[in-house]
């Protein structure tokens, strides 16, 4: 026998954790992560709502994008995932969006097209082993992408063990972190490496941006 189920969002209380935490990043750019549907609670309703309370999206595919884009979304938008496809590239430019390049394909198609962004986010594999250019790499990246003409990056990483402040793995992570900034190799002086965890716990290194997802649908 089926029962009537219904889902309330509660959009006042996701108004609240945004101002919450963005108080919480201080001076660090908020960008809030609304990728699967926002953890389900409805992306668009959802962006529309945090929109004059953060500084940009993150989603995970060019599709998620394109759908907030088609809602009016205007706001800066990260795709994650970065493009898939040659074409998926071209797709992102038109759309203003901000790819995340995370493999050597993504250079390599980033030269066949020579699509222009407003900015490109470089992910370096710090130590959560998903997706990204290890540490060592990170001299030849930036060195490709100032043959490619591509001025406006922010390296990005990402916690793998954040909700713990005595992580033996996020004391490594932070040391690669720097020693890669140290070397020269942050990209203008933008980064993102905070989640959720990490901007809640203020673990995070000096950083241009804050990604905050899970914590802004209640989640602790």
């Amino acid at each position: 026998m089926s029962r009537p189920t219904r889902v309330t969002i509660d959009l006042a209380a996701l108004r609240r954790n945004a101002s919450t935490l963005r108080l919480q990043a201080g001076s660090r750019k908020v960008m809030a992560v609304v990728k699967a549907d926002a953890y389900g609670h409805g992306a668009v309703d959802c962006a529309q709502t945090l929109s004059p309370l953060v500084d940009a999206f993150a989603v995970a595919f060019t599709e998620e994008a394109l759908t907030l884009r088609s809602a009016g979304i205007d706001t800066p938008i990260l795709v994650l995932q970065g493009p898939h496809t040659l074409e998926d590239l071209s797709v992102m430019s038109a759309a203003s969006l901000w790819p995340a390049l995370s493999s050597h394909h993504h250079l390599d198609w980033l030269s066949q097209k020579g699509c222009e962004f407003e900015q490109v986010w470089i992910k370096c594999d710090t130590g959560m082993h998903r997706l990204g250019f290890m540490p060592e790499e990170m001299p030849a990246i930036q060195a490709r992408l100032s043959q490619l003409g591509v001025t406006e990056t922010v390296l990005m990483s990402h916690f793998a063990d954040a909700e713990s402040s005595q992580s033996a793995l996020t004391a490594k992570q932070l040391d690669r972190w720097r020693a890669v900034n140290e070397a020269g190799h942050g990209h203008n002086n933008q980064g993102s490496f905070s989640n959720s965890a990490a901007t809640v716990g203020n673990i995070g290194p000096a950083e241009t941006w804050v990604r905050l997802g899970y914590s802004l649908y209640g989640g602790s």
